[in-house]
């Protein structure tokens, strides 16, 4: 899943079917032209990925972060981590994938989830191990 300006992944039309097979309801998928060089890359279907799930799953004591003034966001900043701690037990069982309250960009999938992905070969995903409590 390329990054791009925003806080939105791209995805193939492969990963697009395993995410809606695998994890039903928990993105919206919207579709986006792939441009290389000023022209159209004729690449096939690509999309953006609206993930629907957003939870405040993060440790605050345990995490280290800084808080970052930013216009953009509701509360007039934003948090910037140095180290991110996931308390598990606050992401229901039936959310496959979930975005991190504050920290739009980080995605949080089940390891099932990602043994799929491994499975049948899609790249380009970048996996890290986080902690958790």
């Amino acid at each position: 899943m390329p990054w791009n300006d925003s806080p939105g992944h791209i995805a193939s039309d492969r990963l697009r079917r395993l995410i809606e097979r695998e994890a039903p309801g928990h993105a919206e998928f919207l579709p986006v032209g792939l441009v290389w060089r000023n022209k159209p890359a004729n690449l096939g279907n690509y999309w953006m990925i609206n993930w629907l799930h957003m939870v405040d799953c993060f440790d605050r004591a345990r995490s280290k972060y800084t808080t970052v003034p930013d216009k953009h966001e509701p509360e007039g900043q934003r948090l910037s981590f140095d180290k991110l701690v996931i308390n598990s037990r606050k992401i229901p069982r039936a959310i496959a994938v979930c975005r991190v309250t504050y920290y739009e960009n980080i995605v949080v999938i089940r390891r099932s989830l990602r043994e799929v992905l491994d499975a049948h070969g899609i790249t380009g995903c970048q996996f890290y191990a986080i902690d958790q409590v």
